[in-house]
């Protein structure tokens, strides 16, 4: 991502004070961002070692799953099978596809599952929403899952 793109990104969806108040920030500008808060995925305790992991992800929700799926693929003898099912608006929004393709859905005792919400020109797979698809998947159930997305996927999923 380039300089201009967090900028705007800042700009126009991360303030919370009033339009007014909106920081304009230029190239070399130094800003100070605060955080991650909240607590680490347990990884290396009981509820994540030696078991079958399941990660649900919708949209940007892939994100903060990122670092897991990466600690739990460079110590792969550490876990059972791992499920990732992800979905986005379209093909266009689901990040980090090529990784994805070339990597995670090549990798030994992983199976992924990748949709969209609506079909799309050029798009050969799935095509629904997450919930209904983990549902006709019929994943494993014996696993530890771990979901982020919007509110209303993790509702219904």
């Amino acid at each position: 991502m380039n300089k201009d793109a967090i900028i705007k990104l800042v700009n126009e969806q991360l303030w919370t004070k009033g339009e007014a108040d909106v920081p304009q920030f230029k190239a070399g500008d130094t800003i100070t961002v605060r955080g991650p808060y909240g607590r680490p995925f347990p990884v290396e305790g009981e509820d994540f070692k030696g078991k079958n992991l399941l990660f649900i992800a919708g949209g940007i929700g892939l994100a903060p799953l990122r670092s897991v799926i990466d600690y739990v693929r460079a110590k792969r003898e550490n876990y059972g099978e791992v499920t990732i099912i992800y979905g986005a608006r379209s093909a266009d929004d689901l990040v980090d596809i090529e990784e994805i393709r070339n990597e995670w859905q090549k990798e030994k005792g992983f199976n992924v599952h990748l949709t969209i919400d609506r079909p799309q020109e050029g798009w050969t797979g799935h095509v629904g929403f997450v919930p209904a698809y983990v549902k006709e998947l019929a994943v494993n159930t014996n696993a530890t899952a771990v979901l982020c997305g919007p509110p209303i996927m993790i509702k219904f999923t």
